[in-house]
């Protein structure tokens, strides 16, 4: 059998007490992290309320965001993804964007099928 107990080094000390000592940072840490997490939270308002005007504007059904709405407007005048970009002084990408909100909000696929539904001849079962 050694010389030296599982539980003491060459020097005498528990062998164990490092790993301890480790845990009982660890933990301090872990509770002093608790609390600044604690702090952060508690006493903070809740978030703003939307208003009302927002509230009804989101449940309307044809509500569009302004500028998505002008450009449905220039897609029924016939014009291109370049001409409205042009007309309504943004690029072309964000007229892309726009054209694809409008795509989900109408559930359709293609431009002529947008027109279709928003003049109200587009029939969703064909």
């Amino acid at each position: 059998m050694n010389a030296v107990s599982s539980t003491q080094n060459r020097n005498g000390k528990d062998s164990h007490a490092p790993d301890e000592a480790r845990a009982a940072h660890d933990r301090k840490k872990l509770a002093d992290m608790c609390r600044f997490l604690g702090e952060q939270f508690v006493g903070k308002k809740p978030r703003r309320q939307p208003s009302l005007d927002s509230l009804e504007q989101s449940a309307d059904e044809h509500y569009l965001p302004p500028r998505v709405r002008q450009t449905l407007d220039r897609i029924l005048a016939g014009d291109s993804e370049k001409q409205i970009a042009l007309r309504l002084g943004i690029s072309r990408h964000t007229v892309h964007v726009y054209i694809k909100t409008l795509y989900r909000r109408y559930a359709v696929s293609s431009r002529g099928e947008l027109v279709a539904r928003v003049i109200g001849t587009y029939d969703s079962k064909h």
